[in-house]
């Protein structure tokens, strides 16, 4: 009796506990990602219906997800909306579900958004949608997810990188359209440029609800309140409507007034949620620069309902009148402009020194801004990144116009790009404006500049913006002199127009020219001029510090006198070349050099020493470098044997043009009789093609 009361006691138990047992479904939260939103791949702007986030950042790391269920908004059934999102890095997918059947299983059928596909970080891409009819009224979850790189994008799903939000829905039956509120945002603070069209000066949204027997919209009174002189710089105005997305367009006009001496009429029929609308101006040619534009927005009329006024009508902020800003959507990291030399303006090793844009203004203080003297004409050195190619151009706006397209305004530009440092020249024409002028300095990676580019956008590169002061030209006066040696590489005997030294004279002022009409040059530092240089040139290239041998000031076949000729100088750095002709007979090993010990300059520029009269360095003669374009790294020589010369397993041991000299030391050199045959054995790369 007492074992089957166990018994029985045992069956009874084990049925109360399994009929204890409930299953609750739970939403996926976890292992959504392996490293979540950390490197940049999160939602940044979300906006839907009345939930308006921006600039959530990654909250939640590797873990990919944030709980946002407390943030709630309305749809209702057979209505459509839109979805407008930001993410934190290049190509990303963003797709929606609504769990209306609070199975806690975002089902296919319940994805509104597929595919959004976001290309560039932080800017706003939109998707409409509709709420099904069948939508079951109440609140539910709301899922918005992004996924890198990869499509379609599953709610569930582990992927690499991303992040997910999750929203409260509350679905309502259908109602008549009500009038919520209305209000004004200036979302748009950019400078912006005489003459340009459809300025987003401020938005207007209004807000409804329902979707029954909608609302007409029909009139918006808008004023210029805040901008400083609206008949000379504004000559129309226009407002558009986007609907319930967001993001500024001019795709939809609602109406136009010229001066908003009445309310501005159109027609729109409002949708449920947020209305957007766009109150824009187009700039006049001749708008002042400085000036600041802004509007407000006193009242609406809604048909039905009458005057409405929005809960702020002027919001805070305004839009000057100024040069563009020539963004690069990439910044200028890999880019850059590293320095800038002109005249007394030096801005040196600034590396990528301009905001997230690589855009950057310097003050006109100290030695970032400079004075040129109308008529003159100015050497330019501009530094980019060490091993990253780009191009440069330069432009100033001499009318002042606030921008950079104007006839003579493009004043220099590179023919190529590539890495390191460029030189050129500036001209200033001798009729521009006197005072102050912006000069615009651009650097763009892999690419020409053009002069239609001062304010495009590139994908890499920077933009530098300074501020020169043109002056009135005056008399030519001398500054100094010097020579420098550029060039000591070793050169070919019979080779001509060898570039040995360079002269630099320096003046200021451009009226009343000087001529350089004698040079005084020795050969000292050459071993055996007689026998080994044939004839000496002179050349000039103005203010360009490139060598060329375009231009001859002079030559002489001994230097027994002063090399004579006649050549009116620039203002600024005025660059003279000596260079020699050698003989075919020229001695190997033999040294090559020069000496300026004087110059003459007519018209009162007098007689001159350079500081400098024979700087350091010389040329050798020598047998010619063979150099290859890509060096040694594949096709090499990996040793020789020659009667007692052995070099072997030296790989790729050349420089970076492939060309190495060992010096005649143990078996890196050897003894040949005369007359003797000897063998020679040269070993390849064991993989290359030599």
């Amino acid at each position: 009796m007492k074992s089957n009361f166990y018994k029985v006691s045992l069956i009874a138990s084990l049925l109360v506990s399994l009929s204890c047992v409930h299953v609750v479904a739970q939403y996926c939260t976890t292992n959504l990602y392996t490293n979540g939103c950390q490197y940049g791949d999160y939602i940044d702007n979300l906006i839907v219906g009345s939930i308006n986030q921006t600039g959530t950042g990654c909250g939640s790391g590797t873990l990919g997800f944030s709980d946002y269920t407390s943030l709630s908004t309305e749809f209702e059934q057979g209505s459509t909306y839109s979805l407008t999102v930001s993410v934190g890095y290049y190509g990303m997918y963003v797709s929606m579900w609504i769990d209306m059947d609070d199975d806690s299983i975002f089902e296919a059928s319940e994805k509104l958004v597929s595919y959004l596909y976001c290309s560039t970080p932080f800017v706003n891409y939109s998707s409409n949608f509709t709420m099904p009819v069948f939508a079951v009224p109440g609140d539910h979850r709301m899922r918005v997810r992004s996924v890198s790189y990869s499509f379609p994008v599953d709610p569930c799903l582990q992927y690499t990188y991303g992040e997910v939000h999750d929203y409260t829905a509350h679905i309502t039956s259908p109602a008549n359209m009500s009038y919520v509120s209305s209000t004004t945002t200036q979302a748009n603070t950019a400078t912006t440029s005489a003459g340009s069209l459809d300025v987003e000066v401020i938005g207007l949204q209004v807000v409804t609800s329902g979707s029954l027997n909608p609302l007409t919209l029909t009139s918006i009174n808008v004023n210029s309140n805040g901008t400083t002189d609206f008949n000379n710089d504004v000559d129309n105005v226009e407002i558009y409507y986007t609907g319930t997305d967001p993001s500024f367009s001019t795709t939809t006009l609602f109406g136009s007034s010229t001066n908003l001496s009445a309310p501005i009429s159109g027609s729109v029929t409002l949708a449920p949620g947020i209305n957007y609308f766009w109150i824009v101006y187009d700039l006049s040619p001749t708008a002042t620069l400085g000036d600041f534009i802004d509007a407000e927005v006193t009242e609406i009329y809604i048909d039905g309902i009458g005057d409405q006024t929005p809960a702020i009508t002027a919001p805070q902020g305004s839009i000057q009148l100024n040069y563009c800003t020539a963004e690069n959507s990439n910044g200028c990291y890999f880019a850059y402009i590293d320095g800038i030399t002109l005249n007394t303006l030096s801005n040196l090793v600034t590396y990528c020194n301009g905001s997230t844009d690589g855009y950057i203004f310097y003050g006109p203080v100290g030695s970032l801004t400079t004075s040129l003297q109308l008529g003159s004409t100015y050497t330019i050195t501009l530094d980019g990144p060490p091993v990253e190619p780009v191009g440069f151009g330069v432009w100033i706006d001499f009318n002042d116009d606030g921008d950079f397209s104007d006839a003579s305004e493009f004043v220099f530009s590179t023919s190529t790009y590539g890495p390191g440092t460029v030189t050129g020249t500036i001209t200033i024409p001798a009729s521009a404006p006197l005072g102050e002028h912006r000069m615009r300095v651009r650097a763009k990676d892999y690419g020409i500049v053009s002069s239609t580019e001062s304010c495009t956008t590139f994908t890499y590169g920077e933009t530098e913006d300074y501020t020169i002061t043109l002056v009135n030209s005056t008399p030519m006066d001398y500054v100094s002199s010097t020579t420098t040696q550029n060039n000591i590489s070793s050169i070919e005997a019979g080779e001509t127009d060898v570039e040995i030294i360079s002269l630099q004279i320096v003046t200021d002022g451009s009226l009343s020219p000087f001529d350089l009409t004698s040079i005084t040059i020795n050969s000292n530092g050459t071993t055996d001029f007689s026998n080994d240089v044939e004839n000496v040139n002179v050349y000039y290239t103005g203010n360009d510090p490139n060598f060329a041998t375009t231009n001859l000031f002079g030559s002489s076949a001994d230097l027994s006198s002063p090399i004579t000729g006649n050549q009116e100088l620039n203002a600024g750095t005025n660059y003279f070349w000596i260079t020699y002709d050698l003989s075919s007979n020229a001695t190997i090993g033999n040294y090559l050099d020069a000496e300026v010990t004087e110059i003459i300059l007519n018209n009162g520029g007098g007689t001159h020493v350079p500081t400098v009269t024979a700087p350091a360095g010389s040329r050798q003669v020598n047998y010619c470098l063979p150099t290859t374009t890509y060096g040694c790294s594949y096709g090499y020589i990996d040793g020789v044997i020659f009667n007692t010369l052995t070099n072997t397993l030296t790989g790729c041991n050349g420089s970076s043009d492939g060309y190495i000299n060992y010096a005649p030391s143990g078996n890196l050199t050897t003894s040949v009789e005369l007359g003797g045959t000897y063998n020679i054995t040269l070993i390849g790369a064991v993989y290359g093609y030599t």
